[in-house]
């Protein structure tokens, strides 16, 4: 089954419903963006292990909790542009003068999402700050063939 095609609240029923396991979602999910990665370079940051890692411990939550005890998004894999705080996640805001940057907390909507129980893969790319017209100061790489690939993962 195609994860990537399904909505979160969609995703998260299967899940709840124990009709896939977490740590499946997040294995198909991180090879998606690793494909896309090596051809667009969408991503400032991708955090596989930590992501991977919280799958494992919502799986093994999701064994011993009733379905409807679960938080909204729970086990879903969710991605934020790179002008977003995360905590312990590198954020950049589109500048390579920022690339060692790593908050101590999370944004507000990042926290809701965590809340929520959705599990943070990575970081977008966007433009160097918030300048017009500017263009992200590590990448994109787009190739000829980019609908293709893309339509065919």
């Amino acid at each position: 089954m195609q994860f990537s095609h399904l909505s979160g609240t969609a995703l998260a029923r299967l899940i709840k419903q124990r009709k896939v396991s977490i740590v499946e979602v997040m294995s198909q999910t991180l090879q998606r963006a690793e494909t896309v990665q090596a051809n667009c370079n969408p991503f400032v940051t991708l955090v596989p292990e930590q992501a991977l890692a919280h799958a494992k411990l919502l799986d093994v939550q999701l064994e011993h909790a009733p379905p409807q005890s679960l938080p909204l998004l729970f086990g879903v894999p969710f991605t934020v542009k790179d002008l977003l705080d995360t905590k312990d996640v590198r954020t950049t805001y589109g500048s390579r003068a920022l690339e060692c940057n790593v908050p101590e907390n999370d944004v507000v909507a990042v926290a809701r999402m965590r809340e929520a129980g959705a599990i943070l893969v990575g970081k977008l790319q966007r433009p160097n700050l918030p300048i017009i017209g500017a263009r992200p100061p590590f990448g994109p790489k787009f190739r000829k063939n980019i609908s293709k690939i893309l339509g065919s993962i």
